[in-house]
């Protein structure tokens, strides 16, 4: 049924303006009966987008010799790089789509690993071999970077920025960022543009000026939720040397697509991970053809672009513009029903963390499956909400989609009050 509604919408041409009216429309595929209020941890693409990418996959299997031999595949990846690349003002040879976010920094890391590796093989060790992180670094990219930059064979060390939480502002992160440059010995940096759990924007074109001022050597933006939250991403002008982002989870692609720039891209140390037929041609060449494979998503991400900058709520406002001011709307409504602080602005995107009441019992882990109160929501009221637990208090982050609708918010607000009567 799912598919059929699908094929429907494509062959209407898919819609592309007002969708604002909630689950129905390019999302009608999704739990009716849920509010889905959890779009940051893996996005959704609109039907007439899956459709697409349900030709694509037909396509293939009906011929795949024409799709590789023939150079459908390396034309389709191509356009979408050459896409990605307009979006964020960056030349093409710049760019390459990899599988998702996990495999971009695997390509920096290993790139980072070996200059330092060949530091140490070399013993023309340089006095600066540490990495920067903020403490709110996404755990899978800290595992990857301590995997390929640290230990033995590589000599780097991870240093965390300590910006704590709640944050009350922007200046809180400068302020850490420079007193962990001021006293380390920073080679690398690996920043994020909008962090996961907790969520907050970062002042990001401050942080890579400061890490210019003091030597940072190599700077690489991890912008995993930029890409359909933010007006615009403007690589030239950021002057960061890598800059990562998804495709599926703010911008309409199917799962799972992500880019990858690169300021200097010809550089033999960086790598696709996976060793296949063009090793050795350059990284974009590489990751043309990393073996037999699924390529649809990343085949889908021009038509996933044209959605993103064409779609426009009711009122004219961009997906980005919607999505930013629905969450704010539902962060104020939620902070005074449960008598707590929001969030400062300049710190929230499409998320934002909004406190729980204080009396609510809460356990889960931030990230972590469980079947706390994030297992309750879900299981009793159908909502399915980012719930965790913080040294300072208990949070939910919030994500505000183009298919929420007030009424999702509402049901959130009264099931938490629901929990805390209960306990």
């Amino acid at each position: 049924a799912i598919l059929r509604r699908m094929e429907r919408i494509s062959r209407q041409g898919g819609a592309r303006r007002g969708f604002s009216e909630g689950i129905g429309g390019e999302f009608g595929y999704k739990r009716q009966d849920m509010a889905l209020l959890n779009h940051g941890s893996f996005g959704a693409a609109p039907a007439s987008v899956l459709a697409k990418q349900a030709q694509f996959k037909k396509q293939f299997e009906s011929q795949p010799d024409e799709w590789y031999f023939g150079g459908l595949l390396k034309k389709g990846l191509m356009s979408g790089n050459e896409k990605v690349a307009t979006a964020i003002n960056a030349s093409t040879s710049q760019v390459c789509l990899v599988e998702n976010l996990s495999v971009a920094t695997t390509i920096v890391a290993q790139h980072w690993g070996e200059k330092l590796r060949k530091d140490l093989e070399t013993s023309s060790l340089s006095e600066r071999n540490q990495i920067l992180m903020l403490d709110w670094k996404y755990g899978a990219c800290k595992h990857c970077l301590a995997a390929y930059c640290t230990g033995p064979l590589h000599s780097g060390e991870i240093v965390e920025a300590k910006i704590g939480f709640p944050l009350l502002s922007q200046s809180e992160v400068l302020e850490a960022v420079e007193r962990t440059l001021k006293s380390h010995k920073i080679r690398f940096a690996f920043i994020d543009h909008i962090t996961s759990q907790p969520t907050a924007l970062m002042p990001i074109r401050q942080i890579i000026a400061l890490c210019r001022q003091y030597g940072v050597e190599e700077i690489c933006v991890d912008g995993a939720h930029a890409f359909g939250i933010l007006d615009s991403i403007d690589c030239k002008q950021l002057d960061a040397d890598f800059y990562m982002s998804n495709c599926h989870k703010w911008g309409f692609a199917p799962h799972s697509a992500t880019f990858l720039y690169c300021k200097h891209i010809h550089t033999p140390t960086l790598k696709h991970p996976i060793v296949s037929w063009f090793h050795g041609e350059g990284l974009q060449q590489e990751a043309l053809w990393t073996g037999t494979r699924d390529y649809s998503a990343m085949l889908c991400v021009p038509d996933a672009i044209e959605f993103l900058q064409n779609w426009r709520s009711e009122d004219g406002n961009t997906a980005q513009q919607h999505n930013h001011q629905g969450v704010v709307r539902a962060a104020k409504m939620l902070s005074e029903a449960w008598e707590t602080q929001p969030q400062d602005l300049e710190l929230v995107s499409s998320m934002a963390m909004v406190e729980l009441p204080k009396s609510l019992h809460v356990q889960d882990i931030p990230g972590v499956p469980g079947d706390g109160v994030r297992g309750r929501l879900r299981r009793e009221y159908g909502i399915e909400a980012a719930i965790g637990r913080f040294e300072s208090g208990n949070y939910v982050r919030l994500s505000h989609a183009v298919y929420n609708k007030t009424e999702d918010y509402e049901r959130l607000r009264d099931a938490i009050l629901d929990l805390v009567r209960k306990q």
